[in-house]
């Protein structure tokens, strides 16, 4: 046997030349390198002295010949390479690499720098230089444009968009919404059978031509649910926001009216934006009213379209009848025809109801929306027959019950048992008791709509319960008096609602049901406690039940010369007028106790325009006048000998009242403050009530009659002006005076526009209530131009 190691037994080992492969080179080795390395260096200076100048960023390859490196050019490659070319100005500095000028950037200088950058899908087209898309102008495109302006007080605030103040609707705001502040109400009479299409639930469905059908709309699409479609002046969109389940399915509801867009939701409570800006309840812009009633978020419209949303899945569309004929999507047409509602966006008549459901889906650019297939089975398809029967019995209490017999005739109960039995089918059983409910609520809704009220609800069965101090009503009034609108005789013009309501003696305020003695009232957007005053002028205001009460006393009124210049009369009446003259500013044409005098000259890089230079009065004192005069700089002369601040003469009292204004006072009733450069003010007691004259006008509280020359009213401010001359040397201002100084002087408009924009910004915003900006804006414009 052999040996366990036997095939382990050590190998003999080859041997080898250890560091073989490494064995030094000779020493000649060394030398040739060397020599080789002198010869390279000797190859190139003798090419660089083929070449002069040498090369900068290549290789002499011959005489004066230089190969380039990549990204350089010229005799001796002096010249970085850019490929394409550096654009504007640009100067290539190494390869494809430009350096851009102020203006520009871009790997070529190819793009125009503005800063700020342009707004609202401006292009920035040249350094600085914005060129506007449609319904924008301005340095940055940062300025709308109403081509027909906004009227009383409206703000431009988007393309051919007008801000109302409120009370007043229209694309200009030309249209008065309110009256002693109550909201006027749009729409048709009390009742409306076969103008309104209902939705709920997610799936059921009824036209305004009463035809009844069931569609699952997808959770993830919008759908039109009626829309003008031949003047296209509204759309309604629905879809289901967040979870939708049967017994409480919540859809958001999208609106375009006209030019407006508005959307009503669920989140955080009733959600409300109009142009994409929550807003609070009630709410009036453009002709569209948005108020919570009841039950209801409801959105009432000047083009007679009607919305109401029960904060849930339940979305009702109202139309006048002008809207006969023209609408499309899942209501219909709103012919009287239920049997051609079926009609696709091309007009074609389907006969499939998942076809056409699916015709009106609005799918976004971003949204995915797939289609319902047409084979989706009903939700009571895999319900046993007896359990169905045991479900269409339990509905059929529309039909049966004595408790909505007085609704059948007006109002067909077979499409909501049936919308009925199809909620308890996919309910869950312990909910079917709520399920139950919300579907005898769509039948009580409709018999109300069609003027008949039901007493169907019971302690035991489909109570709704109220926030505290707050009744439930079938058919309460959808204008409920508030501390807003308190006037008992307002007929409201709408048909009832279904909601919670504040009990017979209090009124609506916020969310709490208050005693109208215990309302507050508003001025200028701040709310006052019963109780509380505030002052109009010299008079005083009580809040008093929600309304105000006011002293009526005759107050001082004053009248002021500014800027290039313009003149607001004592009545308030507001115009610009350019004279090159000394003008009667106010006289006491009564009694002639005293005359102001302003002494208008050219100001400005423009001699056609002026400004108020100097003021002069005249007054009685002590049975002597007296004449004072104003001067630039705020220096004071008085029978043309100057005289220190403060001066007192017998009564008149001269004293500089801040460190901009001096201010003349005088006991018969007059006050004149100048400010040294351009502003006068003239402040005159009730004792001169209809006595006074001038471009002031005539204090009588009527502004439409201050333009009056020798008795008569006169319309041109040019001929108004005119008549008040002191100097009859001086040339009359044309009839014809162009006063839109951004029209003459087009160049400068948009600085203009940009810096007295911060007049409507939110630097001023707090004022904006009690003093609206849009004159100040105007005057700024013409004096900045």
């Amino acid at each position: 046997m052999g040996s366990e190691w036997g095939n382990f037994l050590p190998q003999p080992v080859e041997e080898k030349q250890e560091w073989g492969p490494f064995r030094p080179e000779p020493a000649q080795s060394h030398v040739d390198e060397q020599e080789e390395r002198e010869e390279r260096q000797l190859t190139k200076q003798l090419k660089d002295v083929l070449c002069l100048p040498s090369c900068v960023n290549g290789d002499c390859i011959g005489a004066n010949t230089c190969l380039c490196h990549e990204g350089y050019h010229g005799y001796t490659c002096e010249n970085a390479l850019c490929n394409p070319e550096c654009m504007n100005g640009g100067v290539c500095t190494a390869p494809y690499q430009c350096e851009c000028p102020s203006g520009y950037k871009g790997d070529r200088c190819q793009t125009a720098v503005c800063s700020p950058p342009c707004e609202n899908g401006g292009a920035c087209t040249q350094p600085n230089v914005c060129t506007c898309p449609p319904g924008y102008k301005g340095n940055h495109c940062a300025t709308p444009v109403c081509t027909n302006g906004c009227q009383n007080g409206g703000l431009c605030v988007a393309p051919e968009q007008c801000s109302c103040m409120d009370g007043w609707a229209g694309k200009t705001c030309e249209t008065r919404l309110f009256e002693n502040d109550a909201m006027q109400q749009f729409g048709a009479a009390s009742t409306h059978p076969g103008r309104v299409c209902s939705a709920w639930s997610g799936r059921h469905f009824l036209t305004f031509d009463g035809r009844y059908f069931d569609f699952p709309a997808h959770a993830d699409c919008s759908y039109l649910l009626a829309g003008d479609c031949i003047d296209y002046n509204f759309n309604v969109m629905v879809r289901e926001d967040g979870e939708c389940t049967v017994d409480r399915c919540t859809l958001r509801i999208d609106l375009r009216i006209r030019d407006t867009d508005v959307t009503i939701q669920h989140k955080d409570g009733h959600h409300v934006t109009v142009n994409d800006k929550r807003v609070s309840l009630p709410y009036s812009y453009q002709g569209i009213n948005v108020e919570s009633t009841g039950a209801y978020v409801r959105l009432y419209s000047a083009i007679g379209v009607m919305v109401s949303w029960d904060g849930h899945g339940s979305v009702y569309v109202e139309l006048d009848a002008d809207h006969h004929n023209k609408t499309c999507g899942l209501c219909g047409n709103f012919n009287g025809i239920d049997a051609d509602d079926y009609r696709s966006r091309s007009g074609e008549l389907l006969h499939n109801t998942m076809e056409f459901g699916n015709n009106w889906r609005m799918t976004g650019a971003d949204e995915t929306c797939p289609f319902v297939p047409f084979d989706t089975p009903g939700t009571c398809g895999e319900i046993p027959r007896d359990e169905l029967q045991e479900l269409f019995q339990i509905c059929s209490v529309l039909s049966e019950s004595a408790d909505f017999r007085p609704c059948r005739n007006a109002m067909d109960p077979t499409p909501y048992v049936h919308a009925c039995v199809s909620d308890l089918c996919s309910c869950a059983y312990e909910s079917r008791d709520e399920c139950l409910c919300g579907a005898l609520t769509q039948y009580s809704r409709a018999c109300a709509h069609s003027e008949v009220v039901l007493s169907w609800r019971s302690q035991d069965f489909c109570w709704h319960e109220c926030p505290a101090g707050k009744t439930y009503e079938e058919c309460g009034t959808a204008c409920p008096r508030t501390c807003r609108n308190l006037d008992s005789s307002y007929a409201c013009a709408e048909h009832c609602v279904d909601g919670c309501f504040c009990p017979s003696g209090t009124v609506h305020h916020g969310n709490d049901c208050v005693p109208e003695t215990n309302c507050s009232c508003l001025h200028n957007g701040r709310e006052y406690q019963p109780g509380q005053t505030t002052r109009q002028g010299c008079n005083q205001c009580f809040c008093e039940g929600g309304k105000w009460t006011c002293t009526e006393l005759d107050c001082p009124a004053t009248c002021s010369a500014t800027g290039d210049p313009h003149y607001v009369s004592f009545d308030g009446r507001r115009f610009t007028f350019m004279g090159d003259c000394q003008y009667v500013l106010a006289k006491d044409c009564g009694s002639g106790l005293f005359s102001v005098y302003t002494e208008n000259l050219p100001c400005g890089l423009d001699s056609a325009v002026t400004c108020t230079k100097t003021g002069t009065i005249v007054l009685k004192s002590s049975g002597k006048d007296v004449m004072v005069t104003f001067h630039q700089g705020g220096a004071v002369s008085v029978a043309n000998v100057g005289v220190t601040l403060p001066y007192v003469q017998d009564d008149i009292v001269i004293h500089r009242s801040s460190s901009m204004f001096v201010t003349l006072t005088s006991p018969i009733g007059l006050i004149v403050e100048w400010d040294g450069e351009t502003r006068m003010y003239v402040t005159v007691s009730p004792d001169f009530k209809g006595k006074t004259c001038g471009l002031c006008g005539n204090f009588n509280g009527n502004q439409l009659d201050d333009f009056t020359v020798k008795g008569l009213p006169e319309t041109s401010v040019a001929a108004f002006g005119n008549s008040w001359k002191a100097n009859a040397d001086c040339l009359d201002v044309p009839r014809d005076q162009i006063l839109e100084a951004c029209a003459v002087n087009t160049q400068r408009a948009d600085y203009a526009n940009s810096m007295c924009g911060v007049i409507n910004s939110p630097l001023f915003a707090a004022c904006h209530r009690a003093v609206r900006p849009e004159s100040y804006f105007k005057e700024c414009l013409f004096d900045v131009v």
